[in-house]
């Protein structure tokens, strides 16, 4: 029917019934390990190299990010700045806006930077933001914070982005739950590290953990000058795609 035509889709991997017989079954936990193993056995070594630099980079900077957004509402609902629930929504509404201007941000900035120095402008925008929180005590300043913040979440995409350009087509889905656990794992660990140390420095610098954030952010910074000086080469298969579409962009 055209119900069915509509919401159901041809598998667009054809495997073929001889092959599925004779292949054992694998439980889809150990298949994706067994994705992920060969995401790094297959690769060359400086692909290796360059993707376990550019992974470290994501989770420490999910680590140091999420964390000091987990704190936010915390910081400001005790002292100094006692806020109330009102505030906390203007708080939040303008947190809001950080996805927006990222995205802006990106959109901008992949027209005329390379995407280490885009990475590399976000890590600096997490650090100065987290800075400028640790020492901030009146209701002016911590909104002032968001400003700095605006290029908080550009890292997060162009760092995926980075990363699949470096693995081939058919390993795409692995790598992308690696990053998918590595991201949930960094900010579970966020939660529970950064509220630990805000609840054993509240007493003598609430701010604290928003220091620690910001200085954490200088791993990731020298781990994109290490990509840097390595180099980043992407796939064949990438490259084929892109001249495909150059080529179609020019029969056109």
């Amino acid at each position: 029917s055209w119900r069915r035509r509509l919401f159901i889709l041809e598998e667009t991997v054809q495997v073929s019934i001889l092959g599925s017989q004779e292949r054992p079954t694998q439980s889809p936990f150990n298949h994706l390990l067994y994705g992920i193993y060969q995401l790094f056995v297959e690769s060359s070594r400086k692909t290796i190299a360059v993707l376990v630099l550019l992974l470290s980079t994501f989770t420490i900077y999910c680590f140091a990010n999420m964390g000091a957004t987990f704190m936010f509402t915390l910081y400001e609902l005790n002292e100094p700045l006692c806020w109330s629930e009102v505030l906390i929504g203007y708080g939040s509404t303008l947190s809001t806006m950080v996805f927006l201007s990222s995205f802006a941000g990106v959109y901008c900035f992949s027209r005329c930077l390379p995407e280490i120095a885009i990475v590399l402008i976000g890590l600096l925008s997490v650090m100065a933001g987290n800075a400028m929180a640790a020492f901030s005590k009146t209701t002016l300043l911590i909104f002032l914070v968001r400003i700095p913040l605006l290029l908080a979440i550009m890292p997060a995409p162009v760092l995926r982005s980075m990363m699949s350009k470096i693995v081939p087509k058919s390993k795409q889905g692995a790598l992308f739950a690696c990053v998918a656990f590595l991201e949930s794992l960094s900010s579970s660990a966020a939660s529970a590290v950064f509220n630990s140390i805000y609840a054993a420095t509240v007493t003598w610098f609430s701010g604290f953990c928003f220091l620690v954030a910001s200085i954490l952010c200088l791993i990731p910074m020298i781990l994109m000058g290490a990509v840097f000086v390595v180099g980043v080469e992407e796939t064949k298969a990438t490259e084929g795609l892109i001249a495909g579409e150059e080529t179609d962009m020019q029969d056109d």
